[in-house]
This record gives C-alpha cells, sequence and structure tokens, in this order.
C-alpha cells in the first residue's frame, strides 16, 4: 500500500485539478491518481468504489465514499441513457442513502426520476439493482451484487448473516468498524432470501459460466 502520494504537486490530464484521488485498492484496476472531477467522471456507473484522497496537511491517503468528493455528486435514477450526467428537472432534490454493496457499507446520495410517466419509487430502486430493505424502508437498499454473494457464501461456506454483515462493515472501516453505519434488517433480509424463491428472480441474468447469455 502507498503511504506518500508523489503526484500531489502534478496537474490532472484534465489541466484543472491536482492529481490528489485514487481508488481503494479493491476498486478499478491500474486507475491513475486524478483530480476528484475526473474521478467522479470516470466513476458516474461505479458509485460504490471507494475513494482514497490525499489530505495535503496530514499527508495520509483518507478513505472516502464517492459523494464526499462533491456536493454535487448523486446517484440519478432512471436516466441511464442519458448522454450528459445531469439530475433530473422533476426532482428537487437528492437522498440520503446507505447502500450494501459487496466492498462494504456505502453512504451517498440518490435522485429519483420525477418525470412524467416516472415509475415508482420502489420500481426505480429495482430497476437500478438496489433492493430496498422493506417497502416502506428504500433508504437502506442492498445491491444485487451483495445479495448475490451472499447467496453464494452462505450456499458453499454456509456463513451466516451476522458473520457476513461483519465482515462487510470490516471492509468498510477495520479500524472504527463500530461506526460504520448499517441497517439492523440486513440479517433478516439475508436469511430470507436464502428460503425464498427471490434468489431465483433477482439474479436470473447472471449467464451461467460456459452458457450462452441471452
Amino acid at each position: 500500500m502507498d503511504y506518500h502520494n508523489p503526484h500531489e504537486n502534478e496537474i490532472c490530464n484534465c489541466g484543472v485539478g491536482k492529481r490528489l484521488v485514487k481508488c481503494r485498492y479493491d476498486g478499478c484496476f491500474q486507475y491513475p491518481i486524478s483530480c476528484s472531477a475526473c474521478f467522479i467522471k470516470c466513476h458516474r456507473h461505479l458509485p460504490f468504489h471507494w475513494v482514497l484522497e490525499w489530505d495535503t496537511t496530514k499527508r495520509i491517503w483518507i478513505q472516502r465514499n464517492c459523494s464526499q468528493l462533491s456536493d454535487s455528486f448523486e446517484i440519478q435514477l432512471g436516466h441511464v441513457y442519458d448522454t450528459e450526467p445531469k439530475p433530473c428537472t422533476g426532482t428537487s432534490s437528492s437522498i440520503p442513502f446507505i447502500v450494501t454493496h459487496t466492498t462494504g457499507i456505502h453512504v451517498s446520495r440518490l435522485r429519483f426520476c420525477g418525470c412524467l410517466n416516472a415509475p415508482d419509487r420502489f420500481d426505480q430502486l429495482m430497476d437500478a439493482k438496489l433492493f430496498p430493505a422493506t417497502v416502506s424502508e428504500i433508504s437502506s437498499p442492498f445491491t444485487f451484487a451483495v445479495l448475490k454473494d451472499f447467496h453464494m457464501q452462505n450456499f458453499q461456506s454456509k456463513c451466516g448473516a451476522f458473520d457476513y454483515l461483519l465482515a462487510l462493515r470490516h471492509l468498510t472501516d477495520n479500524v472504527f468498524t463500530a461506526k460504520v453505519p448499517v441497517s439492523s434488517l440486513l440479517t433478516v433480509i439475508f436469511p430470507a432470501l436464502i428460503h425464498i424463491r427471490i434468489p431465483i428472480r433477482l439474479f436470473s441474468e447472471y449467464p451461467v459460466y460456459g452458457m450462452p447469455y441471452s
């Protein structure tokens, strides 16, 4: 792991900001140190990668969520085919969310689509591959990827929901683990997925290795 930033005084390729931001070890492969604006632009579709931002005063890398890099960073739902990222004009503001992913537990901001004939919020989350904790508890969703991962870990190694949750909290912050925000519904939803047919519907689009994907 790098404990210094030899590029802190260099200008990013965009010609504007300095190279002070990079991906954590489990993020993008060989992503170069860049400015925060370029990082956000490159991670529009990878919002759950951890950010390491160089603190020029403390001289250390500090882990952050993507939403902490800029007040304008938010996950816009329902506009995946827009060529340029922009907030939906039908919604006044974004909403704080706690999203559980395979890389850990992320505090982010989501903006729902408020356009005419837009799906309801539950459907928008499901379309974005985010599974709400409950119909009323939509601010703490889980990515389909983390549900699939727990399903396979439980099936293969018999890993329980509590232990899996603890591992996710350590992935998020291995020092101050108790401070990691987490929904108590996590230990309820994970076991439930093992006993009902939701995994079949959620993960039906995952291809089988060596088989045609349609």
